[in-house]
C-alpha cells in the first residue's frame, strides 16, 4: 500500500491520543510487539499505530476500531478458550524470563570492548526479547476499553444511578495485586522501618542532608547494604520514553527522609496498604455476589483484572528497557561521534546496520527530531517529517468543544476534594506540585508517583480505568477522575476546583 492511500485511510479512524515524553529509538519495540509481536501469539495484532515525536516530546496514538476488533476477538477466544488466560500468562512469564537473562548478559559485558559487529549481535538479541515480552501486555489498552464499554453497557441497560455506577466501577476495576511502585515503595518502608526503630539512625536521617547520610553510613554497614541493594533494584523507576537516569543510593534516602519526617513508624503505612488491597477484594467479591453478574460479565471482570496487571508490567519492563537502550545507544554515540539527542531517532533496524558497518544518513536524525510522524501497520511503516508530519499528526484527532466551569470523566477513585490546581505535564513541572493540590495532567506514568502523594485529588485528560492513574489513586486512595479529554487546556495553575468523584465531575469554585 502506497503512502498516499495509507494517509487516506488513516484519516477515517477515530484515534485515542496520549501525550507522553518519547523518542522513537526507544518506543519502537513496543509498536512490533503491538503489531507483529501480538499476531504471533494470539493471530490478531493492532491495525494501525501512530507515533509523533519532536525533541523529546510526542504523542501515541490508538484507534478505537483497533480497540473494538481486537476486544471482540480476544473476548470470543476467551469464551471459547478456558485456558487462553493462563496460556498468555505462562507465554508472558516466559518471555520474561528471557529478558532477564539478556539483561545478565549484558551486565557482564563491557560494551566499549565488544567488536562492532557483536555488539551490534548482542543488541538484536535485547531488541527481540524485549519485543516479546512486550507483546501480551500490549492487550492491556484493549481489554480496559472493551470491558468498560460492556461493563457500562450492562449496568446503562439497568437503568443504574449514575452515583451507584461510579461506585460500581471503582469497585470491579480495582486490581488484586499491588502496582509495582506500590511494591517499591512498601520496600523502602520496610528499611525506614528499621531505620525509625534505631534512636541514632533515626537521627542521623532527621537532621542531616543525604550526602552526609552517605558518609555516616560506613558505621551502620547492614542498612546502608539494604539501601544500595534497593538502589540497584530500583535505579531505573523514573524512566521514560525519552530519557533514563540511574538512580543512586542517594535518591532514596531522600525517600526514606520524606518517609520519617512524619514522626510515625513507617511499618503502618505497609500494613496500611495490604489492608488496603484485602479491603478491594472483600468488597469486589461481596458486590459480584450481590449483583448476580452473569458469565460473560464476570469473564470481563477476570480479563480486566489480567489487563491491570500486564499494563503494570509492561510499564515496568519498559523503564528497565529505557536503560538498556541506553546503553548501546550511548556506545553507538562513543564510537561514532553522533550527538545523543540525534541518535534517540533513529530505529532500531538502522542501528544494526550501523553497527555492522552499513552507510547511513545522519542528517535525517536531526530532520527527524524537529518533527516526525511514524504511522505502523503490520505490512508497513510510513515516516513523514516537517510540517507535513505535524499536520498530519494534528489532523488525526478530533477537537473537543472546551466548557470554561465544568468538566466531566470517569471516576478511578471515589471522593469529593477541593483544592488549588497544578498542571503537572512532565518532569520538567514536578517542582510545582505542592501538598494539598490538585494534580492535573494529561496522563500518569511511573515517574510521577512522587507528586502523585502530594496531590489531594488527581485529574487526567487521558486513560481508561485501567491506566497508571487509576490504580495509583486507588492505592493511595486520592479522588481521581480520568479521560475528561480537555482538564488541561481548561485549568490553570492557581484556579480553585471541586473534583466530585461521585459524580465524575471537576467545577471551578
Amino acid at each position: 500500500m502506497s503512502s498516499q492511500k495509507i494517509i487516506k485511510e488513516i484519516k477515517k479512524l477515530t484515534w485515542e491520543p496520549h501525550d507522553m515524553p518519547l523518542t522513537p529509538y526507544l518506543v519502537f519495540y513496543v509498536l512490533e510487539a503491538a503489531a507483529k509481536g501480538l499476531k504471533m501469539i494470539i493471530g490478531d495484532c493492532y491495525h494501525h499505530l501512530a507515533v509523533y515525536s519532536a525533541n523529546d516530546n510526542g504523542r501515541w496514538g490508538f484507534t478505537e476500531e483497533d480497540f473494538e476488533r481486537l476486544g471482540n476477538y480476544v473476548f470470543d477466544k476467551a469464551r471459547r478458550n478456558k485456558r487462553l488466560l493462563r496460556e498468555l500468562e505462562l507465554k508472558s512469564s516466559q518471555a520474561k524470563r528471557e529478558v532477564r537473562e539478556i539483561i545478565r548478559e549484558i551486565d557482564k559485558s563491557d560494551l566499549k570492548t565488544l567488536p562492532a559487529r557483536q555488539l551490534a549481535g548482542l543488541f538484536s538479541k535485547f531488541y527481540s526479547a524485549f519485543v516479546r515480552e512486550t507483546a501480551v501486555p500490549a492487550l492491556a489498552n484493549v481489554l480496559d476499553y472493551q470491558s468498560q464499554k460492556q461493563i457500562k453497557t450492562y449496568f446503562k441497560e439497568r437503568k443504574t444511578a449514575k452515583s451507584d455506577l461510579a461506585r460500581y466501577l471503582t469497585i470491579l476495576n480495582a486490581p488484586n495485586r499491588l502496582s509495582y511502585t506500590t511494591v517499591e515503595r512498601q520496600k523502602l518502608s520496610g528499611i525506614a522501618h528499621e531505620i525509625f526503630i534505631n534512636t541514632k539512625l533515626k537521627s542521623l536521617f532527621k537532621k542531616e542532608d543525604a550526602k552526609t547520610i552517605i558518609a555516616r553510613l560506613k558505621d551502620f554497614s547492614a542498612i546502608s547494604r539494604k539501601i544500595n541493594n534497593h538502589a540497584r533494584e530500583y535505579f531505573w523507576i523514573l524512566n521514560n520514553y525519552a530519557q533514563a537516569t540511574v538512580l543512586g543510593a542517594d535518591y532514596f534516602i531522600v525517600g526514606l527522609k520524606k518517609i520519617l519526617q512524619f514522626n510515625s513508624d513507617p511499618i503502618l503505612e505497609i500494613k496500611q496498604i495490604e489492608q488496603g488491597l484485602k479491603k478491594a477484594k472483600i468488597e469486589k467479591k461481596r458486590l459480584v455476589a450481590k449483583l448476580r453478574l452473569n458469565k460473560d460479565l464476570l469473564l470481563l471482570i477476570k480479563l480486566l483484572e489480567h489487563g491491570i496487571y500486564w499494563r503494570d508490567e509492561r510499564k515496568k519492563y519498559n523503564q528497565i528497557a529505557d536503560h538498556y537502550h541506553l546503553l548501546f545507544i550511548k556506545e553507538t554515540v562513543r564510537r561514532f561521534s553522533i550527538g545523543l539527542g540525534d541518535l534517540k531517532y533513529i530505529f532500531p533496524s538502522e542501528l544494526i546496520k550501523l553497527l555492522r558497518g552499513g552507510s547511513f544518513d545522519r542528517n535525517s536524525l536531526r530532520v527527524r527530531r524537529a518533527s516526525n510522524l511514524i504511522i505502523y501497520t503490520p505490512a508497513k511503516l510510513c515516516l513523514f517529517t516537517g510540517k507535513f508530519a505535524k499536520q498530519l499528526n494534528d489532523r488525526l484527532y478530533k477537537t473537543t468543544k472546551i466548557k470554561t466551569g465544568l468538566i466531566q470523566g470517569d471516576s478511578a477513585c471515589l471522593g469529593k476534594v477541593r483544592g488549588e490546581v497544578r498542571v503537572i505535564m512532565g518532569p520538567n513541572d514536578f517542582k510545582k506540585m505542592k501538598p494539598g493540590c490538585i494534580l492535573v495532567t494529561s496522563m500518569t506514568r511511573p515517574e510521577f508517583v512522587p507528586v502523585m502523594k502530594l496531590a489531594k485529588g488527581i485529574v487526567t485528560d487521558e486513560g481508561g480505568i485501567t491506566c497508571h492513574a487509576a490504580i495509583i489513586s486507588r492505592e493511595l486512595g486520592i479522588p481521581c477522575i480520568i479521560g475528561t479529554r480537555v482538564a488541561t487546556k481548561v485549568f490553570k495553575d492557581g484556579d480553585k476546583v471541586e473534583v466530585d468523584a461521585e459524580k465524575g465531575e471537576v467545577r471551578k469554585i
